[in-house]
């Protein structure tokens, strides 16, 4: 009688791989026969492999299997031992840190021109290149925020003029006002009572959220507006309090929520697919809001914040990295990733890392039932057992911007994810900031404090501050 072991070993391996990582492992104890095709397997120890790193094989092309696996190897290597391709410091006289997003980053020099560095990686294939943005639509020294989004070529300015603010929408690589753009007006006409203005920027869709104050200097509330840049419709215009919010792709709204006084915070979880043009007109509670859109397109995804805390003070949601595939990268970020976003209050510091499936299957189990009324209780979205981080030690833990994409996954501990990459990752990078501040900085410039730390995909950046001259420096080194 003919069994799967008689089958040719080409054949086992076809098999094996269309089955998932977890499968394949489990079938290494099955036989002798199994544990030596997926051992001596290219192709099988290259899906293993990727799903370990968090990654999905890129587009087909350029590199063969084997040369992919070797080259994620090499990558994992460099990393663990802090082995870059290349380092670079950038300084500038100004904070005018600008923003990255799916691999490059942009910045303003001394001289106040705007440099776009496409992140180069040897190990994935991709030679990287820098230009600067010249425009005559748009004075940089008077931006307030801005935004890019490479995929779209396009960057988003918000401009101070003065009484007013303007957002202009430019080509990214060429500084002309952008082809696809309409005219999007989501500035509120009262800046003298803005704080601040974040603006995000995702496929076709443009936020701007201005914090706004009372005339004593207290915080009032936030205004949060949608568009879609590309029609010039307006999908969302909320006006509340203590509001976090990014863009995921799918593509969604996360919108971060901390109510007053009772202290229900949440995350929200809106469709952008799912909304018409004014679907929520200005001026609206985000409550209404979803009571509005319906559970069809948005969930309310309640945290476990207690009954005991004060008033939260402080939101913040780092944002997903696009999960487009580069179209010359060997291998790319996968879909499995942490969503991490903090509460702050005046008792201390929550911090979240919840894994992006379970906010998706939050807002799938909404939709299919509607009886829920589009909101789930902590226990009924998150992963079992799982827990926020109270009062995180170290503090910079906040602070890593696209942490998300190098924790790993770790259910023994109720965070749902292992921070300890990360913690060996900042150590290692303050010793060689050390080093190689010692063999190419003078002594007094090397008295500098570490503002935060930015992890790519393909690099990490060490924000300082150097105190004797009141400059801005980012040490780069990439991968």
């Amino acid at each position: 009688m003919t069994t799967i072991h008689d089958l040719p070993n080409e054949l086992l391996e076809k098999i094996l791989l269309k089955g998932e990582v977890r499968s394949i492992a489990q079938c290494r104890s099955v036989s002798k026969l199994f544990h030596e095709v997926i051992t001596n397997s290219t192709a099988i120890q290259y899906k293993i492999e990727l799903a370990v790193d968090g990654f999905q094989d890129g587009p087909p092309g350029g590199m063969s299997v084997s040369e992919r696996l070797q080259a994620l190897r090499n990558r994992r290597l460099a990393w663990s031992t802090l082995s870059p391709s290349g380092t670079r410091i950038i300084t500038a006289r100004k904070a005018h840190w600008i923003c990255e997003a799916s691999g490059h980053i942009a910045w303003l020099d001394e001289d106040l021109k705007l440099h776009v560095w496409e992140v180069p990686s040897v190990f994935r294939g991709i030679k990287g290149k820098e230009w600067v943005v010249s425009s005559p639509h748009v004075d940089f020294d008077r931006a307030v925020d801005v935004a890019m989004d490479p995929d779209e070529d396009v960057l988003v300015v918000i401009q101070d003029q003065g009484t007013s603010r303007m957002l202009i929408l430019l080509s990214l690589t060429t500084g002309d006002y952008h082809p696809c753009a309409q005219k999007v007006e989501p500035i509120p006409e009262r800046p003298h009572e803005s704080v601040k203005v974040h603006v995000g920027i995702f496929q076709d869709y443009l936020g701007v959220m201005h914090s706004l104050r009372e005339d004593g200097g207290l915080m009032k509330k936030q205004v949060l507006i949608v568009t879609n840049w590309k029609t010039g419709d307006t999908l969302l215009a909320l006006e509340d309090a203590t509001l976090a919010f990014t863009f995921a792709p799918g593509p969604y709204l996360l919108i971060l929520y901390a109510q007053r006084p009772d202290i229900n915070a949440s995350l929200c979880v809106i469709d952008l697919s799912a909304l018409s043009p004014q679907a929520v007109n200005s001026g609206t509670i985000l409550a209404k809001a979803l009571r509005i859109l319906g559970p069809s397109a948005t969930a309310q995804l309640m945290l476990p914040t207690g009954n005991n805390e004060s008033a939260f003070i402080l939101v913040s949601i780092l944002p997903l990295p696009s999960s487009q595939p580069p179209s010359r990268a060997a291998f790319y970020a996968g879909e499995d990733r942490a969503t991490v976003f903090r509460l702050q209050s005046s008792s201390g510091q929550l911090l979240f890392t919840v894994p992006w499936k379970s906010i998706i299957g939050g807002l799938t189990k909404v939709q299919r039932q509607p009886e829920l009324g589009g909101r789930l209780d902590w226990h009924d979205w998150a992963p079992k057992g799982s827990a926020p981080i109270r009062n995180p030690t170290p503090k910079s833990y906040p602070a890593l911007q696209g942490m998300p994409a190098f924790l790993r996954r770790d259910t023994s501990v109720s965070h749902m994810y292992s921070f300890e990459p990360l913690v060996s990752l900042v150590s290692r990078m303050e010793g060689f900031l050390d080093e190689y501040c010692s063999e190419s900085i003078s002594d007094a410039k090397r008295r500098s404090a570490i503002i935060s730390v930015v992890l790519g995909a393909d690099w990490v950046e060490c924000r300082t501050y150097v105190s004797f001259d009141r400059h801005f420096q980012r040490h780069i080194l990439w991968f």
